[in-house]
């Protein structure tokens, strides 16, 4: 990494699973890190665990308290989205203005505001997207190729796969199905999902930030999700298959001869049984 002591770093949407990993890495290394969100509870609940950061609430909807917190700012890190994909089917005008508006205010608030470096935290469902969040994350990269032009701040972004353990994230929400004596409903058995790890998806950030390049990983294992609703259930008999949901495909995509290199999940590595349990028991424990 490149020198980050002298750097205010601001995460927009902070409050939420990546922003604790990333305070974790960075709290006690940068000049300043600057914690942006809308949800009061769970930046009271950082405050406790990181005590030096500076909590502003706020929400990348409104573009004057973007503006207003990124007086100073160095680099920002640009997690707040809404992330649930059956939210954003059933009510998508929420997150165009989340992912799409928001991201229009920050870009004008970065500018103005004479940022270096905004990463933009995209997902595998943004290439060639069928679904609303996909698509909304589509159009933020896209967004942040065209405010390259205006050779001021540099707007980069990285894409990701499911990170494990995250809020939503399905591996700690079948436990939960287990527990309570509830079936698994698995879309499809031939679906797959890439994985990676709440530090994989810092790493990610951090390696754009020291690059002052786009970073799409192109090494992420997969998982076959009813084999991991198998292992989840321990031979209980408690998956179903179901239909897909709207705008759900059964395979994902983290890059396009566009980004240089087809990569999806059925290109992608298999986890071994082993690794996932171990993915399993972290969560649990």
């Amino acid at each position: 990494m490149k020198n980050l002591e002298d750097k205010v770093i601001l995460i927009t949407g902070g409050s939420g699973f990546l922003g604790n990993a990333i305070a974790d890495r960075l709290e006690k290394v940068v000049k300043e890190l600057r914690v942006f969100s809308r949800d009061e509870s769970l930046q009271e609940k950082m405050m406790y665990r990181y005590p030096r950061v500076k909590y502003i609430l706020g929400d990348v909807r409104d573009y004057d308290s973007l503006k207003n917190a990124l007086k100073g700012v160095d680099i920002v890190v640009h997690a707040a989205a809404v992330k649930y994909l059956n939210w954003a089917e059933v009510q998508p005008s929420d997150c165009v203005k989340t992912n799409i508006i928001g991201s229009m205010n920050l870009i004008k608030a970065c500018l103005d505001n004479d940022v270096k470096i905004c990463v933009g935290c995209s997902t595998d469902k943004a290439p060639e997207a069928v679904n609303v969040y996909g698509c909304s994350k589509q159009i933020m990269e896209a967004l942040f190729k065209e405010a390259n032009q205006y050779n001021s701040t540099k707007f980069l972004i990285t894409r990701y796969g499911n990170v494990i353990g995250s809020t939503g994230s399905v591996i700690p929400k079948w436990l939960r199905c287990i527990e309570d004596n509830r079936v698994i409903y698995v879309t499809s058995k031939d679906m797959r999902r890439f994985f990676m790890t709440v530090d994989d998806a810092v790493d990610c950030v951090l390696k754009v930030i020291d690059t002052e390049e786009n970073y799409i990983p192109t090494n992420l294992k997969a998982i076959n999700m009813w084999h991991l609703a198998e292992l989840i259930a321990k031979d209980r008999g408690m998956i179903i298959e179901s239909e897909l949901r709207p705008g759900e495909r059964k395979y994902e995509i983290l890059s396009t001869e566009k980004d240089g290199k087809i990569y999806t999940t059925n290109e992608a590595e298999d986890f071994t049984d082993e690794e996932i349990l171990k993915l399993i028991y972290a969560i649990h424990s």
